[in-house]
């Protein structure tokens, strides 16, 4: 009896002693069923049973019952990684919901924040103090370094947003100037 070890060269080993990295012989009882381009078929099997186990059921059944059984391990193989795969995204989807739910919960809290500041809005005094407090200290209008010189920027777009809400919350008024 020649062995091709599943494939087309005598030299080539079937897929599962190719898996198992072992010598595929003439005697192996992997070799007609396992062939080597069906390398999937093997990796199933051999993550889902153990292989001495897969072995022991293959040397137990009569070689006319074997095709069968090897077709049945490899069909409920497929099936548990499926499932596998199934289980691990839905848990993942399940983790996702969750966040999505945290981040609306946050997204509420804020715009409720923001929807509190609009409605009461800066005071007009509040306003301009702080803009006057900001023109008038040196350390802010310095330019002799750059932290300082967008600081100084910074600041100035703030006291001008907070110009433009405090204008729009009191219907248009304006700032007095002093």
């Amino acid at each position: 009896m020649s062995h091709t070890g599943g494939g087309s060269s005598p030299s080539l080993p079937c897929g599962a002693c190719t898996s198992l990295r072992r010598k595929c012989t003439a005697e192996c009882v992997f070799a007609p069923y396992f062939p080597a381009d069906e390398a999937l078929k093997v990796a199933y099997v051999q993550r889902n049973f153990e292989p001495s186990n897969v072995t022991k059921i293959m040397h137990d059944l009569p070689e006319s019952s074997r095709a069968d059984e090897v077709t049945s391990l490899a069909f409920e193989a497929e099936a548990r990684m499926k499932d596998l795969a199934v289980s691990l995204t839905q848990r993942r989807i399940v983790e996702l919901q969750g966040e999505i739910a945290e981040l609306m919960e946050q997204v509420k809290y804020f715009e409720e924040k923001k929807r509190m500041r609009l409605t009461q809005g800066p005071s007009v005094t509040r306003v301009a103090s702080r803009c006057l407090r900001v023109k008038r200290n040196p350390e802010f209008t310095h330019e002799g370094t750059v932290i300082r010189v967008l600081l100084n920027r910074w600041v100035l777009l703030e006291c001008t947003y907070l110009t433009l809400l405090v204008r729009g919350s009191t219907g248009g008024a304006q700032l007095e100037k002093t």
